[in-house]
């Protein structure tokens, strides 16, 4: 039996073809998504923690008092940073932006760019996204209603990069296995939708191979021996007729 296999194959390789493209497409955009949820996430998270490490500060500022003269203040950050393992660091600015004490020895990685948009911000509370970690920012307030002051935390964003790409991962796999099960039904449909069509080809390409052979044997059709089918059946009486009109024109 003969029928159009490069047709078929073309026919399931473009409908694998959308299926990878569509489950792709579905797989970033998730991701992507995801990604800006659990930022979201954790920016709202550090909100809540560097709330709670702020509190005595904010206390004093409330009243008058420079933040630089608050007692024990390199307990206090070091206190604050030890109770999320998340917390890299916690910087103290003065209302110049100028770091007053910082439970890291050196300068922070983050650009002065970064200080300038959070002395410049109009909200108490900001949090940001620089590079993969989390900056979360509580802006003090004195009795006059002037800023005395801001408490930086830098959050690491390990976690959330890695639950990013732990969910990347399942959603690849899953698609993969989708894409697998999906291809072996499309080459299903696609045979299915075209059995007729394939049917009927390969009828007709049977039939005139058939001819083609008794006329290469010198035979002028099929022999009646045979039991035709209605596209041999077809194709003798074509023949036939040919063969009657050249017959009558020599």
């Amino acid at each position: 039996m003969i029928w159009n296999a490069a047709a078929y194959r073309g026919l399931v390789l473009a409908g694998v073809g959308i299926n990878l493209v569509s489950l792709i497409a579905f797989v970033v955009l998730t991701v992507l998504q995801f990604d800006q949820i659990r930022s979201r996430l954790e920016q709202e998270r550090l909100v809540v923690v560097v709330e709670r490490a702020s509190e005595p500060l904010a206390s004093a500022a409330a009243i008058g008092l420079r933040l630089s003269s608050v007692r024990g203040l390199d307990a206090l950050l070091e206190r604050a940073r030890q109770t999320d393992p998340a917390i890299l660091e916690l910087h103290l600015f003065d209302v110049e932006g100028n770091i007053v004490v910082s439970t890291q020895p050196r300068d922070p990685e983050f650009s002065r760019a970064v200080i300038a948009r959070i002395q410049s911000a109009d909200e108490t509370e900001v949090a940001l996204r620089e590079g993969q970690d989390f900056l979360s920012v509580v802006r003090f307030w004195d009795s006059s209603g002037n800023v005395a002051g801001s408490l930086l935390l830098e959050y690491s964003g390990i976690d959330a990069r890695t639950a990013v790409w732990a969910m990347a991962g399942r959603l690849a796999t899953a698609a993969l296995f989708f894409s697998i099960v999906a291809s072996v039904l499309t080459a299903w449909a696609i045979r299915w939708v075209l059995g007729p069509e394939i049917s009927i080809n390969n009828l007709y390409v049977d039939a005139a191979t058939k001819a083609d052979q008794w006329l290469w044997r010198g035979r002028p059709t099929i022999p009646d021996s045979e039991e035709p089918t209605p596209i041999e059946h077809a194709i003798r009486e074509a023949d036939q007729r040919y063969r009657a009109v050249r017959d009558t024109q020599t």
